[in-house]
């Protein structure tokens, strides 16, 4: 038997998901800000209960690494190398922007997935679906937010993470351009699809890790990096 366990932390949603021989055995979703260090661990061991088995048994992880929230990402990351810390154990880097259009279980058709970036700037990439089969049209990138808004008129609809931005512009601004489906309405199953991508490379390819090669991919500075480039200190 092959587990494998997926994580994501990327948004105010902390979710997981665990897979055996490709197919999905169990979920965890808690909407709940700042408190994915909390409940990850917990969640993890209810995994490993339920299904009577232990940590040696997880041969691999699927986990995303961004872009998204700074400090969830991290928290994500830092648990996977501390899961597998004496265990030769490979991860998988996977897209936030990914694992949200492989959760995707609406209709068929080409779609933007999008994250709110604040300062008017949006991380994101396109993808297709068809016949329950996504295919990635773009890479990740950022855009500000009106490039990123003519760039609808191309999709039949966008799926957008405001990463708990309370004030967030991107929702109403996209449901001007395209039909728009906020994640925090409609929340998916992420950890889940991380799962699933690692079982579809099961180790193929040179995309593999080990947990402490693990790096969080934000595409931006961060708030901190960027006030210390102007103020140096």
């Amino acid at each position: 038997m092959t587990w494998i366990l997926g994580i994501d932390t990327a948004s105010t949603q902390l979710d997981l998901g665990l897979v055996n021989d490709g197919a999905a055995v169990c979920s965890y979703s808690r909407y709940s800000p700042g408190s994915h260090a909390e409940h990850i661990a917990q969640a993890v061991e209810f995994f490993l209960k339920t299904n009577d088995i232990t940590p040696d048994t997880i041969c691999c992880a699927g986990v995303t690494v961004g872009p998204g929230s700074f400090t969830g990402l991290r928290i994500g990351i830092a648990f996977v190398k501390g899961f597998f810390l004496t265990r030769a154990t490979r991860a998988l880097p996977v897209s936030s922007l990914e694992a949200i259009a492989m959760a995707w279980n609406g209709a068929d058709g080409t779609f933007e997935v999008g994250m709110d970036a604040r300062q008017d700037q949006v991380f994101c990439a396109r993808f297709s679906k068809e016949g329950g089969t996504v295919t990635r049209l773009t890479d990740d990138s950022r855009k500000p937010l009106q490039s990123f808004l003519r760039s609808l008129d191309s999709v039949d609809f966008v799926l957008v993470d405001t990463l708990g931005y309370k004030k967030s512009r991107v929702p109403q601004a996209a449901a001007d351009c395209t039909r728009a489906y906020t994640l925090d309405s409609h929340p998916l199953l992420r950890g889940l699809a991380a799962a699933r991508k690692a079982s579809e490379l099961a180790g193929v390819g040179d995309e593999w890790l080990s947990p402490p090669e693990l790096l969080p991919r934000y595409l931006q500075e961060s708030a901190a990096e960027t006030r210390k480039k102007v103020h140096g200190a």
